[in-house]
C-alpha cells in the first residue's frame, strides 16, 4: 500500500497526542483501492493522508491494520467512513472491536471524479460538529 501525505512524511506523532479541547475527527473516504484521510480542523477540512494500491484484494486488510494501529496510538478520538456502502460494509468487518467503537457515522457518497475542492465542501457538509 502506498501512502502520502502529513502522516505519511511525519508520521502519527505530526498530528500531536495531546488532549485537545476539541475531538479530533478523522474522515476516512474510501474506494475500492484508494482512501484518503482527512481531519476536521477549525478551518474546515485538511488531507492527512492518501493510500492507494495496486493489489484490491488486500487493500481493506491493509488499510484496516493501519487504522487498528494508529487507532493504539490515539491519533483520532472519532471516524467517519465515507464512501460506497459495499466498500464500506466490507471495511467494517476488517476493522478492530477498537476502531469500531470510534465510528460516528457512515455517508454513502460518491468520490468519483471530485476535485480535492470538491471533496472538501461536501465533507464539511457532512462533518459539521
Amino acid at each position: 500500500m502506498y501512502l502520502s501525505g502529513t502522516l505519511a512524511e511525519k508520521g502519527i506523532r505530526a498530528i500531536g497526542a495531546t488532549p485537545l479541547s476539541r475531538p479530533r475527527i478523522w474522515v476516512l473516504v474510501v474506494e475500492e483501492a484508494k482512501a484518503q484521510v482527512y481531519c476536521k480542523t477549525s478551518q474546515g477540512m485538511e488531507c492527512l493522508l492518501q493510500a492507494s494500491a495496486a493489489d484490491r484484494k488486500n487493500f481493506v486488510k491493509r488499510l484496516s491494520g493501519w487504522l487498528d494501529a494508529v487507532e493504539r496510538e490515539k491519533a483520532f478520538d472519532r471516524l467517519v467512513l465515507a464512501g460506497s456502502p459495499l466498500v464500506i460494509e466490507r471495511l467494517r468487518g476488517a476493522l478492530n472491536h477498537d476502531v469500531c467503537a470510534r465510528v460516528v457515522a457512515e455517508a454513502d457518497i460518491n468520490v468519483e471524479g471530485l476535485s480535492e475542492e470538491d471533496m472538501r465542501r461536501s465533507l464539511d457538509d457532512i462533518v459539521w460538529f
